[in-house]
This record gives structure tokens, sequence and C-alpha cells, in this order.
């Protein structure tokens, strides 16, 4: 891992954050409940051409449902400091999803069945594009280690408790326990 590049979740990309549920959900509403917390943190816009899906394969089988991977792929830099970039990897794996129908509430609902893993992996990028060179470059360690020490804790605590934050968000949703205080979420709870 680069010098510059500070994990938050995990100095590997196995070790994220993540949410695995197994029962019925909508896998729309999961979907914009991230999309709106990334766009109500600064991630994305609410532009509809705005594009941060890297990667999506889908595969049908016969009789195991359906299997989707998902990558979504984005950053963004924190409010008053131009020496730090936030990025945000966020993976969807669902296994053996099919379509059902449901009686919520006393009204025939459609939704998904299946597996379903939400993966968080986030890091923070020291000094984008503005790399100490030349014969400066032996002073990067010094800056990093001694001045900027202080902010740079400041920044992995706040980022870390804003991607614990993301995860709870998705915990209650799909009506799981976290061990952070729950707050509003603005969709129904698994989306029904």
């Amino acid at each position: 891992m680069p010098e510059n590049i500070i994990p938050i979740t995990g100095a590997q990309s196995d070790a994220c954050l993540s949410v695995k549920y197994e029962e019925v959900y909508d896998m729309k509403e999961l979907y914009k409940l991230i999309r709106d917390w990334l766009i109500a943190e600064g991630f994305a816009s609410d532009k509809k051409d705005e594009y941060m899906e890297e990667f999506y394969l889908e595969k049908h089988g016969q009789t195991s449902g359906r299997e989707i991977w998902v990558w979504w792929r984005t950053n963004r830099e924190p409010h008053g400091s131009k020496y730090f970039k936030y990025f945000l990897n966020v993976d969807y794996h669902v296994l053996g999803m099919k379509d059902v129908e449901i009686m919520y509430k006393g009204q025939k609902v459609k939704a998904q069945k299946g597996e379903v893993e939400v993966m968080l992996n986030a890091y923070i990028e020291l000094l984008p594009g503005k790399e100490l060179k030349g014969p400066l470059k032996m002073f990067s360690d010094l800056f990093k280690k001694r001045i900027y020490r202080k902010e740079i804790k400041e920044h992995e605590d706040k980022y870390r408790e804003d991607i614990y934050r993301l995860q709870g968000h998705v915990k209650q949703f799909l009506e799981l326990k976290g061990f952070l205080p729950e707050s509003e979420i603005f969709r129904p709870v698994r989306g029904l």
C-alpha cells in the first residue's frame, strides 16, 4: 500500500465493513438508501447522469435465482482541507435473489428474497496531487509524522465515524442489530 494512503476499514481490500442479510427485502430501496446517504455526505451528486458504478455483473440460474455483483467507486474532498481526499468503495453481492410477492400491512408488495452483502471499504489519500518532490521529499515523513499528525488523526476518526454511520443505516434498514444508536432513516424498513 502506498505511503500516502491511510486505510480506514482495513489495510487489505478484504478487510472491510460488511452487512450480510438473508431474508425478504427490496433491493431497489436498499440502492436508494445508500445512494441518498452518498449524496447527503457529498460523495455523489443528485444528477441522474452521474455514474459511479464501475462494475455490474448479473448471472441467472435456472433454479438458484440471480447472482449480482455491483461495485460503486466514489470520493470527495473534506470541507476546509485540500490535503486529504476520502475514498469509498461500496460493493454489493447478491446470491440466490428471487422476486417474491408478500403481504405487508394488509397489502401485496413486490420484493426480493435471497442473500445480500454490502461491503464498505474506505481509505484516505494524504496530500492528493500535492506530494513533496525533489529535495523536499525527505521532509515528507517529518511533515506527516510530526507537523500534520494531529490533523491526520482527526480526519481518520471523523471518516471512520461516517463509515460506521453508513453501516448502521444499512443495518437499521434491514432490521439488524447495530452497536450505534439508531437514527432516523428516510426509507421504509427493508424497503417494504
